[in-house]
């Protein structure tokens, strides 16, 4: 039986560049509504609570009247604000979990559309069993038992928000690396809702194609 998700947060990430998309692929249709609507209203049924978070105040997003984490506001005064990593999102989303009084906050990425909290239950039950983890993320079994590491779709303890500090301070932005340095655990799941990441244009068409189908559980 997984463990219950419910007394923890998940932020959805959006503050990307989206450069190999051309235009910011959070607010790009998908079915009836933008990207960021369709990832919340799939993840929120099963969070304490869900927001996304952007890299800074931005009118677009006000407008989905969805709760809202702003990355630039938890920046130090050292950041170059034209710098881009997930990083900046997770840190944003630890310093929440930390003032709500919460060990573990849920880490999602915007371009995973078909995640949903199932996968987070998973992850969540196989860190329970492992407590001095403080990093878990879902690794994707594919053809050939190869295997793709998910590293935004992950769950991360606030013990970690020094570690992730100094990594800001010294522009070593690669989430990767991070982990790596801490204590961290991979759940490996063969799971083929987990290979639309929504990169390109390409992706977002065959995302678009899957939704039609009865490829993908729509809830």
């Amino acid at each position: 039986m997984p463990f219950n998700t419910m007394s923890i947060s998940c932020v959805i990430l959006c503050g990307g560049r989206s450069s190999r998309m051309g235009q910011d692929k959070a607010l790009l249709e998908f079915g009836s509504m933008s990207l960021a609507e369709f990832v919340y209203n799939r993840l929120s049924k099963g969070f304490k609570q869900t927001l996304l978070c952007t890299k800074s105040p931005d009118e677009r997003f006000s407008a989905l009247n969805l709760p809202l984490l702003i990355e630039s506001k938890q920046q130090p005064d050292y950041q170059d604000a034209s710098l881009f990593s997930p990083l900046f999102g997770i840190k944003s989303a630890l310093v929440y979990a930390l003032k709500n009084k919460s060990k573990y906050v849920a880490i999602a990425s915007v371009d995973s559309p078909f995640i949903t909290p199932w996968h987070f239950q998973q992850l969540f039950g196989q860190i329970k069993s492992s407590p001095e983890t403080q990093v878990g993320y879902i690794t994707q079994i594919l053809a050939n038992n190869q295997r793709k590491e998910h590293f935004l779709i992950s769950l991360w303890h606030t013990s970690t928000l020094d570690s992730l500090n100094k990594a800001l301070k010294a522009q070593d932005l690669k989430v990767s690396k991070l982990i790596d340095s801490l204590s961290h655990l991979s759940l490996e799941l063969d799971d083929n809702t987990l290979s639309f990441n929504l990169n390109t244009l390409q992706d977002y068409q065959n995302a678009q194609i899957a939704l039609q189908s009865h490829e993908i559980n729509k809830e």
